[in-house]
């Protein structure tokens, strides 16, 4: 009966321990497909600085942590986000941290 238990509750963990995963993995490509994160990294881009430091050839970490907030109200929308989501290039890595509102 303990066996039997103990098996129920560890396939219970693997299940909630899966489900979790598959749901931060799809909030974090959501943020990084999000046009907060596509303009700020088109700036990150196009700086000189930024280019110095970790080379030409940029590019999106494969997920995003943070959040957004979007609210549509008589057809107009605003809202903010704050995200960080990490950046590679041919010289070196960084982090692409982003702090933006719409008005």
């Amino acid at each position: 009966m303990i066996k039997v238990g103990l098996v129920g509750c560890s396939v219970l963990l693997m299940v909630v321990a899966v489900v979790l995963g598959y749901s931060a993995y799809h909030i974090g490509a959501d943020l990084k497909e999000s046009p907060w994160c596509t303009q700020g990294f088109q700036l990150a881009c196009s700086n000189p600085d930024v280019r110095e430091e970790l080379g030409m050839s940029l590019e999106l970490g494969w997920l995003a942590t943070g959040g957004q907030m979007i609210a549509r109200s008589g057809g107009k929308e605003s809202g903010h986000a704050n995200i960080s989501v990490s950046i590679k290039g041919s010289k070196g890595r960084g982090r692409l941290r982003l702090r933006a509102i719409m008005r």
